[in-house]
């Protein structure tokens, strides 16, 4: 491979007449091969109504925006050489679109490096983190959860409620941020950020396992149907992971697939 490759940073114009703007993909190109990646997913198959409900766009401009991903990803197919990139960008600063192209960037690639590597390296560098914004109050993350999901009308769920489990014992209480009793009963717990990998966040996980293992042993809901939600890297996340010991899954949700797979277990 040649030692040179050339990126583009893709901007997408919030308000025009603020001149806000948020970083929203890249155009890579390297020894003629290009490759183009968009918010909020690796594929950007769109519509992306948990993306663009953050971006505060109307259903008629989240059409319009996935259609734009597509033109990205047909233009790196389509553009093997910097300058047929860039004339192509050129004509679309011409349209007046809210789509804008930064200046070509050149660097040079670590030796081993693959196209593949550097796009993603290229992504979390220039990218802005709109959809990755952490939440820090557990009652905003969860208001937040509620609202992304974008669930049908054919659902209910709880928030922030306490349970009384009776227990021959003793009767033992818990706290769950979110509670959906239809169409399926699911638990979801929320792991606050400035918990992360401090004493206060082994004990937050000692409660959720605490409260997920009362629920399951007395048949109120299943496993499968627990949750942590969560706002963290993935070295957070696999802190996380190895302190649930692999009995409940934990969702990031700064990711898009894992804010997906919550909307399925809920409707599901």
């Amino acid at each position: 491979m040649t030692s040179v490759a050339t990126y583009w940073q893709i901007q997408y114009e919030l308000d025009p007449f603020k001149q806000e703007s948020r970083n929203v993909g890249v155009i890579l190109n390297w020894d003629g091969k290009s490759l183009a990646r968009m918010l909020p997913s690796k594929e950007a198959v769109g519509p992306f109504p948990h993306f663009t409900l953050r971006l505060g766009l109307d259903s008629a401009l989240e059409v319009v925006y996935s259609e734009w991903c597509y033109w990205f990803l047909r233009l790196a197919a389509e553009c093997s050489t910097p300058p047929a990139i860039q004339s192509a960008l050129d004509r679309l600063d011409r349209t007046g679109s809210r789509f804008k192209s930064g200046v070509p960037t050149r660097l040079r690639p670590a030796p081993d490096q693959e196209p593949g590597e550097l796009l993603d390296a290229l992504f979390i560098e220039v990218t802005s983190t709109l959809v990755n914004e952490p939440v820090e109050r557990e009652g905003a993350m969860t208001e937040w959860v509620v609202k992304s999901l974008e669930l049908p009308g054919d659902y209910e769920l709880e928030i922030d409620i306490e349970l009384e489990i009776l227990d021959p014992r003793k009767p033992v209480f818990v706290h769950l941020p979110i509670l959906v009793t239809k169409p399926s009963v699911v638990a979801i717990k929320a792991l606050r950020r400035s918990d992360h990998g401090t004493r206060a966040g082994l004990a937050a996980i000692n409660d959720i396992i605490f409260t997920f293992d009362a629920l399951v042993s007395h048949s109120i809901v299943e496993n499968r149907k627990c949750a942590v939600i969560y706002d963290g890297t993935p070295i957070e996340g696999s802190v996380i992971l190895d302190g649930l010991s692999g009995r409940y899954r934990a969702l990031d949700m700064r990711s898009y697939d894992d804010r997906r797979e919550l909307r399925q277990l809920i409707m599901s």
